[in-house]
């Protein structure tokens, strides 16, 4: 029995079928007296493509502190050179550094809007994912973020983002993390389910910046492996392989 096939088109199935990864069709020109009844059948193979390397994205810290004797860049630059080890391009956005004015418009809708805001969107529209960093203030999270937070928005949509939230006390600012979390959603964001909290902040770091309590680097180093999967899970989503390819 002979067989002639010919590759008809490159295409992307829906879920279920084969998982979004990039299949050929090839039809097989087969006798009428086969089992499929009819002279022509059609066949998918699914090709596994490799895992779009971490190294590639990048991740936009923002750093929602600016009071003087400020303890939260401690866990901002923590994290910044942890995930840099790992090979991810990081963009770290002090607000003490970057500030903006008070809201009066947000972007896309502002009259004039301040040179500042449109740089700070564009750093914000080139990251592939969000880490936000906050200290608790009287129970929710600071100030400075909610009025950076509230300029844009598509800056954030579809992105993955981590809330990283710091306190004197013993319970780590969550108070702020799931309120901030709300707010995620809010914005057309993807909250990472895993927070890291950072109790008793003053004690927590060494002068180099190290995490020097074993229960907060055990949770630190699972909110980094719980962010790395979920942010490369959306970008390689978000960058699957065209059906031209």
């Amino acid at each position: 029995m002979v067989y002639s096939s010919k590759i008809l088109s490159l295409s992307q199935y829906p879920v279920g079928i084969s998982g979004h990864h990039p299949s050929i069709i090839i039809r097989y020109n087969t006798p009428a007296e086969n089992i499929f009844f009819g002279s022509r059948h059609t066949i998918a193979f699914t090709l596994k493509y490799p895992s779009l390397k971490l190294k590639t994205m990048k991740v936009a810290i923002l750093l929602g502190s600016i009071r003087k004797g400020r303890q939260s860049h401690k866990i901002a630059h923590y994290l910044q050179n942890k995930l840099q080890e790992k090979g991810l391009t990081v963009d770290l956005i002090d607000l003490l550094e970057n500030p903006l004015p008070m809201l009066e418009e947000r972007v896309g809708m502002h009259p004039a809007l301040p040179e500042e805001v449109q740089l700070l969107s564009n750093r914000l529209h080139a990251a592939d994912a969000l880490i936000f960093v906050t200290p608790e203030y009287h129970g929710s999270f600071s100030g400075v973020l909610k009025n950076t937070l509230d300029y844009f928005n598509s800056e954030f949509t579809k992105k993955p983002v981590g809330v990283v939230t710091v306190s004197a006390g013993k319970m780590g600012g969550i108070n702020a993390a799931n309120q901030l979390q709300q707010v995620i959603l809010s914005i057309g964001a993807f909250a990472l389910p895993t927070k890291l909290l950072v109790p008793e902040v003053y004690g927590a770091f060494n002068d180099s910046f190290e995490l020097t309590s074993e229960y907060t680097i055990k949770s630190a180093n699972k909110f980094i492996a719980d962010y790395c999967w979920l942010a490369e899970a959306i970008y390689q989503k978000k960058h699957q392989l065209s059906s031209s390819l």
